[in-house]
């Protein structure tokens, strides 16, 4: 019996495996892996051709460090940059998402503040609500004193 050894995945990656592979009724968890890596292998790759270098990128991570994180910003190999210093492209796509961020008012400080907001309007509505109920409760009330109170007057005419 041959033993697939399998590195670099924990026991639940490898079980989670072998529930795919007797889905897809393949014949052994390595059929069903080597049918899986030959189809991964037949997709094309997605990569990115920067035309000013002609560097290829496959990577998204290095790919938005070479030409930004939109097409409005100046690819890294336009950019001037002096020798060695090409690894402040990665901190400018960093402070760019940060900006980002700022402009789209999406920030911590203002998903906080939204927090706060949101729970003080509920509060708000609820405590609206209970005056609306009471006010409905005393207003009951009252209409039921009022019938009492002709009651006993309609009683009293009787006497």
């Amino acid at each position: 019996m041959k033993v697939l050894t399998v590195r670099g995945l924990d026991p639940d990656t490898i079980a989670a495996l072998k529930e795919s592979a007797e889905a897809h009724k393949a014949r052994s968890l390595e059929a069903y892996l080597r049918d899986v890596l030959r189809r991964a292998a037949a997709e094309p790759v997605q990569s990115w051709r920067c035309f000013h270098c002609g560097d290829v990128f496959t990577n998204v991570e290095h790919a938005r460090a070479h030409f930004g994180i939109d097409e409005f910003q100046e690819p890294g190999c336009v950019a001037v940059l002096r020798h060695g210093e090409s690894h402040l492209l990665a901190r400018l796509v960093d402070l760019q998402r940060e900006l980002m961020r700022y402009q789209g008012e999406d920030t911590d400080i203002d998903r906080w503040r939204a927090g706060i907001l949101t729970d003080h309007a509920t509060a708000m509505r609820r405590e609206e609500e209970k005056g609306y109920e009471r006010g409905l409760r005393d207003a009951r009330s009252e209409a039921a004193a009022a019938a009492t109170a002709a009651t006993l007057e309609g009683n009293r005419d009787t006497f």
